[in-house]
């Protein structure tokens, strides 16, 4: 197995957990919880960002990459515990010009939307007296971050596909393998999710499929 493709089962893991947590963001979008479309809608972005690590291992910091690649060779643990939040902001904005999408951007202001979500309201005083707020978010941002979420992974996974291992093959098996393990009944985490929402994140990598082959 070459270098550029030994993160294989990484990335689809990462790819399914994407879909699903992009499905889970529509949602609640739909139920109008978006403190939870939120942090879905930022983690879909996270598991997708570190899929795009996987599958260009070239594009990773020397000394990050050899680090990856000896915790994957040991077997003992899993190499994505070794990439913080802030290691994926860095990577894609080293790399944001070679992805060809917003993959950045949305990045970073989903996960500043996420961290109001989890921490937020700021609290200031005037005086003795607390005051609460103001929101930094209203809830048309992140139903636009969740509408716009399936089209900039489509555009990335196009952009990338080439520079991937055998000729961009690998994103097509890579994203195969995701669908199947979405579909998979004996999915790990099967149980955590509505079968609804395992259903739509099928049909989302199945759109990310058709789209990458249309691109050959």
């Amino acid at each position: 197995m070459s270098e550029e493709s030994l993160f294989w089962v990484e990335a689809q893991i990462s790819l399914s957990k994407s879909v699903v947590f992009l499905a889970s963001s529509e949602d609640s979008d739909s139920q109008k919880n978006y403190i939870l479309a939120s942090i879905s809608a930022y983690y879909s972005l996270f598991h997708f960002s570190l899929a795009i690590m996987w599958l260009l291992p070239s594009s990773l910091k020397k000394s990050l990459k050899e680090k990856l690649i000896l915790v994957r060779k040991e077997g003992n643990e899993l190499p994505d515990k070794n990439i913080s939040h802030q290691e994926v902001k860095k990577f894609l904005l080293r790399n944001d010009s070679n992805f060809g999408s917003q993959l950045c951007s949305k990045f970073v202001r989903a996960k500043e939307i996420r961290e109001f979500a989890c921490y937020g309201p700021r609290v200031t005083f005037e005086d003795t007296q607390p005051i609460v707020g103001p929101c930094s978010f209203t809830t048309n941002e992140i139903k636009q971050l969740i509408f716009d979420i399936p089209s900039i992974y489509c555009q990335t996974m196009k952009t990338i596909k080439p520079k991937t291992a055998y000729e961009g093959d690998f994103v097509l098996y890579v994203l195969n393998e995701s669908q199947k393990i979405i579909s998979n009944p004996e999915l790990p985490f099967k149980d955590w999710f509505p079968d609804s929402i395992l259903e739509r994140a099928g049909y989302l990598i199945i759109d990310l499929i058709d789209k990458c082959k249309s691109s050959n």
